[in-house]
């Protein structure tokens, strides 16, 4: 196991504990490792974690290892609550820009 699998795994069981009422929604998160930088070297992803509306959790080890347990634990509940809420598919019925939406 990596050290940012470790990290993902620390801050899914802090948000199941912080909030069990979503424990088996953060649960049901696949966790995707991803590399890819923008043009200035940093990561892509905001709060080095984001999601898609198949429940899939992806992260830049980098960034996460740079969040302490609780941030991240913060921004995984943030993005299940997303999730849950069906923000994708409502972004994709009001025609939403991506870059606006997000």
């Amino acid at each position: 196991m990596t050290a940012a699998s470790e990290s993902i795994g620390a801050a899914r069981w802090l948000a199941m504990r912080e909030r069990p009422y979503l424990a088996s929604a953060i649960a049901s998160l696949i966790p995707v490792e991803v590399t890819k930088k923008g043009t200035d070297g940093k990561p892509l992803l905001r709060q080095g974690m984001g999601a898609d509306k198949h429940w899939r959790l992806y992260f830049d080890a980098e960034a996460v290892g740079g969040l302490s347990t609780p941030e991240a634990a913060g921004t995984m509940i943030h993005l299940t609550t997303h999730l849950i809420r069906a923000h994708a598919e409502r972004a994709l019925d009001n025609f939403a820009e991506p870059e606006l939406w997000g």
